[in-house]
C-alpha cells in the first residue's frame, strides 16, 4: 500500500465539523511522508498552511475557522470551514477547483506547489460529502462542475 492510499483513507475517514447552512467544510489531506517526525512531514504540512492562507487571501473567500492548518503538530488532515452565500456559490465552485488546482492536483502553472496535497473532502450542513484525490483523473473543469453540483445541492429544499 503507498503512503498516498493511506492519507486518502485518514481523509475519508475524517470527521468534518459540522457546519451551519451556508457553511462548508474544506478537509485538506497532506502527503503522506515516509517517516514521522521527519522536516518532510513539517514541509509539506507547513506549505499546506501557506497555500490555503494565501488562496483565502487572493479570493477573498470567507474563512470563518481554520482549525489546525496553523496547529503546532503537523495534521495529516486540516480543516477549514467556509462561509458561501448563495449568489457565490457558483463562483465559490470555480475558486475551489482553482484551490485544488492550486494545492498540487494540476502542476501546469508555473510555480505551483508540488504534490504538497493528497486529497480534499468538501461536507455540506447535511453532512454529505464530496472526496477528491490527486490522482482522479478529472480536469479542473470537471472538478468544478463537481463541486458546482454539491454546493447547489447544499442549496435545494430537504
Amino acid at each position: 500500500m503507498n503512503v498516498t492510499h493511506i492519507t486518502l483513507e485518514r481523509l475519508h475517514s475524517f470527521d468534518s465539523s459540522k457546519v451551519a447552512k451556508g457553511e462548508y467544510s474544506l478537509a485538506v489531506a497532506r502527503q503522506e511522508a515516509a517517516t514521522w517526525p521527519s522536516q518532510e512531514v513539517l514541509d509539506f504540512a507547513a506549505e499546506r498552511s501557506r497555500l490555503l492562507h494565501r488562496l483565502a487571501e487572493e479570493d477573498g473567500v470567507e474563512v470563518r475557522a481554520w482549525g489546525e492548518v496553523d496547529g503546532e503538530i503537523p495534521r495529516e488532515v486540516a480543516e477549514i470551514v467556509l462561509g458561501l452565500a448563495p449568489a457565490v456559490v457558483a463562483a465559490a465552485a470555480t475558486i475551489i477547483a482553482s484551490w485544488i488546482a492550486r494545492l498540487g492536483f494540476d502542476k501546469r502553472r508555473k510555480g505551483d506547489s508540488p504534490e504538497t496535497v493528497a486529497g480534499v473532502k468538501l461536507t455540506d450542513s447535511r453532512g454529505r460529502t464530496l472526496e477528491l484525490g490527486i490522482r482522479d483523473g478529472f480536469t479542473r473543469e470537471q472538478r468544478a462542475d463537481l463541486i458546482r453540483d454539491f454546493l447547489d445541492r447544499d442549496l435545494a429544499p430537504a
